[in-house]
């Protein structure tokens, strides 16, 4: 791992961008922190890092347990599982109801990633893989749900964020990482969250763009009934848009913060969207 300090220079990373690949099946659990000072990994801790006390305290500075008791739900319990490293749960359940209100499941890993930034051999990050915050005593109307969802939402999601960046933080992790399922998964992460591909992040604005104007939820429904077209100019193509854009991450280590912001990804970022739109039609009507 690079110093924290090193910043790669503009044009390398030009040349780096058009190239980008991060292959996940780089990923390693055997030693999450190679060439930093060792953290000692415990079973019997969340992550492997983070007793009960500790857990409990970052629910409280995320803001969690008072939004909680806002929504209706002054009493809960939270439940721990650490057996598998690579399926860590936080369950936060409702202690009248006896309903699970929140399913957090994360794991550590590393992949490498040296075509992002000079001397950076590698990323170490906290994974989600998988959030669920549901409002059980609302009333369940299908219709009002946006894909994915069994229950309306705990409107908690940006405390939610700010426990798990904290935990990231905390061990001086490079950062969070999440590949959002759907796109409304997308629009929550977007203030805090890029993807790492800039073509990712070009189809993401522009599909924002279009989203905005037709609805968050009719549009994220629409995606998943094979509805949206997107359409490529420079390629003359238009086919049935997927939404599969990989991974967004929020970068703590310097050289990751320097790529995302970098006037080489803006640039990208923004002549990829100049080609392509999104529209209900394949003919792009």
């Amino acid at each position: 791992m690079s110093p924290d300090n090193h910043v790669p220079s503009e044009g390398k990373l030009k040349h780096f961008l058009p190239e980008i690949e991060l292959d996940l099946t780089d990923i390693e659990n055997q030693d999450f922190f190679y060439g930093r000072t060792k953290l000692v990994v415990s079973k019997d801790r969340f992550l492997g890092l983070y007793d009960r006390k500790e857990i409990n305290q970052f629910l409280e500075i995320s803001g969690i347990i008072d939004r909680l008791k806002q929504k209706g739900y002054p009493k809960i319990d939270v439940e721990i599982t650490t057996e598998n490293i690579r399926d860590q749960r936080l369950n936060i359940r409702d202690r009248k109801t006896g309903e699970i209100i929140v399913i957090m499941r994360l794991h550590l890993g590393s992949f490498r990633a040296k075509d992002i930034a000079i001397n950076l051999d590698s990323l170490d990050l906290l994974f989600i893989d998988y959030l669920g915050l549901s409002d059980v005593r609302k009333k369940n109307d299908q219709k009002d749900l946006y894909p994915g969802q069994t229950h309306p939402g705990l409107g908690i999601f940006p405390e939610v964020e700010t426990f798990v960046y904290l935990l990231s933080k905390e061990k001086k992790l490079d950062g969070v990482a999440n590949i959002p399922e759907y796109y409304h998964d997308g629009v929550l992460f977007k203030n805090r969250f890029h993807f790492i591909i800039p073509s990712s992040q070009a189809k993401f604005e522009k599909l924002h763009e279009f989203g905005k104007k037709n609805g968050l939820k009719h549009t994220s429904l629409s995606i998943q009934k094979d509805l949206v077209y997107i359409h490529d100019l420079s390629h003359k193509t238009s086919e049935i848009f997927h939404f599969r854009l990989g991974e967004m991450i929020v970068p703590n280590c310097t050289e990751l913060k320097y790529y995302l912001e970098s006037p080489a990804y803006r640039q990208m970022v923004d002549k990829i969207k100049k080609s392509i739109y999104f529209s209900w039609e394949s003919s792009g009507n």
